[in-house]
């Protein structure tokens, strides 16, 4: 019952600061950077997470040197990647108590990105916008999530055409359930014979969690004058569908697997943080997903970690 009231207590945070703060084209900015490190970073994210998927690959090697790639890019872009160090002494200019966070050097599980956009014009002002990202790097941390092989039904026959999605990922927004990953009855047994059947649905699937920290001060002001405004976070979901069934009368085994990434409303959004700054501060995150099959007919809810604590609290 108390989790059921948290639940809806949060829920009603998400729609109220999702109204007052919806992006509107009031501000004149300039995107090109930004949209391209999160393209960077999202990319980052999405190898990480097949990687996780796909234990011991052959291919986890070259995803990794792709990562140290775009980690020069995004250095290049005027993107700081912290150490240990360097966030520690992030979380003292800006007065962050540190109660979960690594030592010096321990920043294995969790990546932390630092940019800065500057005289950035809002109405009549200019703001200074500065994003702490964390972005999961390994499942010894609390942003890297999943589990193996969810089954959701085994032993039983259920026919294929019987219902348009086998298995689909679906996010929780403001709005209600959104859509985000899907497979077809076709897209994996590749027949569309009436007598197909799927006899076992499992699932592996694994959530890098990114988390954006937005800080805002004037232009004018020094940089001690940032302040802590938005909260914002980002799934990259890599999923492996697997079972048996039955194709064209005979016995088969289904296997694919799918990368996606999805941000709540307003991440990456430096209009939106400015707007925190003037209104108050703004929680934007995306609190779980649910994983269906053979129509929605099972499901699981997967929850994610939330920013509210702060980012002194991720480890």
């Amino acid at each position: 019952m108390r989790r059921s009231k948290l639940k809806y207590f949060i829920a009603l945070i998400m729609c109220f600061t999702l109204c007052m703060y919806t992006v509107t084209p009031a501000m004149a900015e300039n995107n090109t950077n930004e949209e391209q490190i999160d393209q960077l970073l999202d990319k980052l994210a999405e190898n990480q997470a097949l990687s996780l998927l796909n234990e011991n690959s052959e291919n986890n090697q070259e995803l990794q040197n792709e990562n140290l790639q775009i980690e020069s890019e995004l250095s290049d872009l005027g993107v700081q990647k912290l150490d240990g160090e360097e966030l520690l002494q992030f979380f003292e200019e800006r007065g962050i108590p540190v109660t979960r966070v690594g030592k010096p050097g321990d920043t294995n599980t969790v990546k932390w990105f630092l940019y800065t956009s500057r005289n950035i014009s809002y109405g009549s002002q200019k703001y200074d916008v500065q994003r702490l990202i964390a972005q999961g790097n390994n499942p010894g941390g609390m942003l890297v999530t999943g589990e193996d092989n969810v089954k959701f039904y085994s032993g039983q026959q259920k026919l294929a055409n019987a219902v348009q999605t086998a298995v689909s990922i679906y996010v929780q927004k403001a709005i209600g359930l959104v859509p985000f990953i899907q497979w077809t009855p076709y897209e994996l047994l590749f027949s569309s014979s009436s007598s197909n059947a799927f006899n076992s649905s499992y699932v592996t699937h694994r959530c890098v969690s990114s988390i954006e920290f937005s800080y805002v001060k004037p232009s004018s002001a020094s940089d001690s004058s940032f302040g802590l405004c938005k909260f914002s976070n980002k799934l990259t979901i890599a999923a492996h569908a697997h079972g048996a069934a039955v194709v064209n009368s005979k016995p088969y085994t289904y296997s694919d697997k799918k990368t996606q990434t999805v941000s709540s409303d307003n991440y990456g959004s430096t209009t939106s943080a400015i707007k925190a700054y003037i209104n108050g501060t703004y929680y934007d995150y995306i609190p779980s997903y649910q994983i269906k099959s053979y129509g929605g007919q099972y499901s699981k809810t997967a929850y994610v970690p939330n920013p509210l604590a702060g980012p002194g609290q991720i480890y």
